[in-house]
């Protein structure tokens, strides 16, 4: 009879820590590595979305580029669905005017834009779009 009022107590006990974590207030949902969203973008106003890559996601950036023919292979960057350069031409690019920055794999880089992502892409979807 004991174990079976254990068993229930800690039925109870599960459901309810998985209803809290499911409830508005319950705290922040947990923030993907991969992913800049507008919310961490407004806590760096007044930088390029390099720069605020660069403070908020600083692996994106760090990590090693893989080596190419002509020595090492960038990070590209695509604004919008459209290749905008290398990860270094966000600098002309307000974070003010980006809703959501993603970080892709060099393996998914390469399935989506074809060939030349060895260290990967980031693509940027401004505001609007």
């Amino acid at each position: 009879m004991r174990i079976r009022a254990a068993a229930y107590a800690g039925l109870v006990w599960l459901v309810a820590a998985a209803c809290a974590r499911g409830r508005p207030g319950a705290g922040p949902p947990p923030r993907s590595s991969d992913v800049l969203t507008r919310a961490e973008l407004d806590r760096v106003p007044g930088t390029s979305t390099f720069d605020a890559i660069r403070q908020l996601r600083p692996t994106w950036i760090s990590r090693p580029l893989a080596p190419s023919g002509s020595g090492v292979s960038p990070i590209m960057a695509y604004v919008d669905g459209q290749q905008w350069g290398t990860v270094d031409d966000l600098r002309n690019l307000p974070a003010e005017q980006v809703e959501r920055v993603v970080f892709i794999s060099a393996a998914d880089a390469t399935t989506r834009y074809g060939t030349g992502h060895p260290s990967g892409a980031i693509e940027v979807t401004t505001k609007g779009h």
